[in-house]
């Protein structure tokens, strides 16, 4: 049964007229009479007063799945077993939450761990007094058969009071937050209105409505603490800051992807044309991204159908576009191609009297023995397009010696480009090596490197 329904009932139920009933609640008749035809919806002010003046409680006088039904025809229609009761109990609370808004949710969750904080201090104390007085009297039994009593009693009120303060958490979880909702599922709910609102702690009161439908009416007297108000703004700038930080590298990656999709439209090749395609279906996915975060930092409402259809079009998109890249990548012409070492690099060592010098390990050296060469002639062969780097580092009382290339990124950039255009990939010809030879005298020989 729904509201203006229960309400003309209670109304005849209790010989009053509308014109008796508006006057009582100091409105016209023609209020009340949009009442009981269900087009238009009283504020919760007003509920409180007819519940006073037809002598019903709240649950008598709200909408049937909300506040419960007339206690009269609950016991006729059903009995609601434990399970139902646990899972209308469920329903509400994910509705509620559902419906809050984002401080209103924060506020819920601090106040819930306060609470919680508070039971759980209360049982631990009450634990410890009660442990205590078992202590007293288990002393008196001696041995293993003392110690066993003692734990069972011990774990019995552990038991007990964790029972305990789970229900009194629900049920003060209920009474503050519960039983201050109502939620309307009617099909007229989205025509009805909220008359003469209550000017006292606007920002309390809130009006949910979405196309289900379905309306959750927040009882403006029920305000939350400032406390837990001020550490839910801070904890939402927070949130909002964290948003920022992780959002940063998003619009970055968005402008490079912008840029790569310009880079291989300009190639003016078929596979870069694909490559243009996987990277547009990413940017798709990192403008929902970015658009979630604009809203959400400034309070804007989420359109969440526009950010799943972009969603499953990026995806799409993007599976299309790696799918012919990976084709045509597995396409390419593969050529047996090795560099060539065209460059020469050359360095002169004189050896210290400690002859404490010595070639890293893991390089190929070739030595050529010249008694003609005084101190050590050092000869490197490497692809024109690299320089060769030397660093040494200390290790087992010798300094040792290692060389490296640095390699010329733009040309190898301009390299696989042709390449990828050519559809031609060179096996062997993008990692470059080198060739290390060192001449030196035989005594130079076997007194350095031996």
């Amino acid at each position: 049964m729904q509201f203006f329904e229960k309400l003309s009932k209670l109304r005849k139920a209790n010989n009053l007229s509308q014109e008796q009933l508006a006057e009582k609640l100091n409105v016209t008749r023609q209020a009340v009479s949009k009442w009981e035809s269900g087009e238009s919806y009283p504020d919760m002010a007003k509920i409180i007063q007819l519940c006073k003046i037809l002598n019903c409680s709240l649950n008598d006088i709200m909408d049937d799945g909300v506040m419960g039904e007339i206690v009269e025809e609950k016991k006729e229609e059903e009995k609601k077993s434990y399970f139902n009761d646990f899972l209308d109990y469920v329903t509400k609370t994910y509705n509620m939450f559902i419906h809050m808004t984002l401080k209103s949710k924060i506020i819920l969750l601090l106040e819930l761990c306060f609470i919680a904080f508070i039971i759980f201090c209360i049982a631990a104390l009450v634990y410890l007094g009660l442990s205590f007085i078992i202590d007293l009297f288990v002393t008196i039994i001696p041995g293993i058969v003392g110690y066993t009593i003692r734990r069972i009693l011990e774990t019995l009120i552990m038991a007990l009071l964790i029972v305990l303060g789970v229900i009194v958490f629900l049920h003060l979880f209920k009474i503050r937050y519960l039983d201050y909702y109502v939620t309307i599922t009617d099909k007229n709910s989205l025509e009805q209105t909220i008359e003469e609102p209550i000017k006292d702690n606007k920002q309390e009161s809130e009006l949910v409505s979405n196309k289900n439908p379905k309306i959750i009416i927040r009882d403006p007297a029920h305000s939350s603490n400032r406390f837990f108000s001020a550490l839910a703004d801070i904890f939402i700038f927070l949130i909002k800051c964290m948003v920022i930080i992780l959002v940063i590298p998003v619009v970055i990656a968005f402008i490079f992807g912008v840029a790569a999709i310009v880079f291989c439209l300009i190639q003016k090749a078929n596979i870069f044309f694909y490559f243009a395609f996987s990277i547009l279906g990413l940017l798709l996915l990192a403008y929902i991204i970015i658009h979630f975060a604009y809203n959400f930092i400034f309070k804007l409402k989420q359109p969440y159908r526009i950010f799943l259809a972009v969603f499953l079009t990026g995806l799409v998109v993007f599976g299309i576009g790696a799918g012919l890249s990976t084709n045509s990548i597995l396409q390419l012409k593969r050529e047996n191609t090795e560099y060539e070492m065209t460059a020469l690099y050359k360095e002169h060592i004189n050896p210290d009297e400690n002859k404490n010098i010595a070639f890293d390990p893991y390089q190929n050296v070739e030595y050529v023995i010249d008694d003609s060469v005084k101190g050590i002639d050092i000869e490197i062969k490497h692809p024109e397009n690299c320089d060769v780097k030397k660093y040494w580092y200390y290790n087992n009382d010798k300094y040792v010696f290692s060389y490296y290339l640095s390699e010329n990124s733009l040309y190898m950039i301009n390299q696989t480009i042709d390449d990828l255009k050519n559809g031609v990939y060179k096996d062997g010809y993008y990692n470059y090596g080198f060739e290390i030879k060192v001449t030196c005298s035989n005594k130079t020989y076997e007194e350095v490197f031996k």
